[in-house]
């Protein structure tokens, strides 16, 4: 019990902080949004390319947890697109906004420090973070790409698109270099790695800081929206995603570590990266506001 507090109450202390901050109106929706850019394009990238590089190869049955994850990932996908489109009636590029807040928790902000924070834990996460930096980003961004009038028939033309888009997020070419320095032998300069080292414990606590902000910002800017896509997404992100995620582990012979790894990535609520990626295809931005927010 008491490492357990130990490990959680620096976590709790930065959102803490975060939240007092936004409760004085130190901070803005818009100020929280340039962090949160901050951190993914910056921070976030810096610590995941040092753990990379530095903290050795996944465990030997990643290749089970990459699989459930694929498999947990299809079962969400399809279970919010039908929420979305047959029960609250979205159209299919809308739907696809409601896709990114049901697959893509907040690994980065919540879900990294606890695995930075557990030994032997973080090469086999941040694997499975860039897996999901990959497959449920370009799901999600080829459904919000497909034009309006299309009724999904242009969406194998945009997936390509999509999955470039994804592969030059600064946090996936960080990942993909550090692993390439740590398979190749290559090890950092103490000149290069120093800084590094520095620089990345910020990471952490800033991000967390940030998912402070928007437990306070996010409800005062969506009090008055319908529950109802966030009471079929929730489930989805909470609740499904995990469960057929873990259990394929499990089936597939993975052990306990494996298993854990793969429901705390996938029982992060949904990310604040979802109200970004809405606000910047303009689709319901007050919704996914709610889930994040709520979830």
């Amino acid at each position: 019990m008491y490492s357990i507090l130990h490990l959680l109450a620096p976590m709790a202390g930065a959102i803490l902080l975060g939240v007092i901050a936004a409760a004085a109106r130190l901070f803005r929706q818009d100020d929280a949004r340039i962090l949160a850019r901050f951190v993914f394009n910056v921070a976030m990238p810096v610590t995941v390319f040092t753990v990379s590089a530095t903290s050795g190869p996944p465990d030997e049955g990643a290749g089970i947890i990459v699989l459930s994850y694929i498999g947990g990932l299809t079962a969400a996908v399809l279970a919010a697109l039908l929420h979305a489109r047959l029960i609250c009636r979205h159209a299919l590029h809308e739907a696809g906004a409601a896709v990114f807040a049901a697959t893509v928790g907040n690994a980065i902000f919540l879900g990294l420090p606890i695995a930075l924070s557990i030994p032997g834990w973080a090469p086999t996460f941040v694997l499975l973070l860039a897996t999901e930096g990959v497959l449920a980003y370009t799901v999600a961004i080829s459904l919000m790409k497909i034009p309006a009038d299309s009724g999904g028939a242009q969406l194998l033309g945009t997936v390509g698109k999509a999955l470039g888009q994804a592969l030059r997020s600064p946090i996936i070419l960080a990942m993909l270099a550090g692993t390439l320095m740590m398979l190749s032998g290559i090890s950092l300069p103490q000149m290069v790695r120093g800084p590094l080292e520095f620089f990345s414990p910020i990471a952490a606590p800033m991000g967390l800081f940030v998912l402070g902000l928007y437990l306070v910002i996010l409800p005062q800017e969506s009090r008055h929206i319908p529950m109802r896509l966030a009471m079929g997404i929730l489930p989805v992100k909470l609740l499904l995603f995990p469960a057929v995620t873990m259990g394929l582990c499990w089936l597939m012979g993975g052990n306990g570590k494996l298993i854990a790894i793969a429901g705390l990535l996938t029982s992060m609520p949904p990310a604040v990266a979802s109200i970004i990626v809405s606000s910047n295809f303009r689709l319901l931005e007050r919704e996914i506001a709610t889930i994040v927010a709520v979830g």
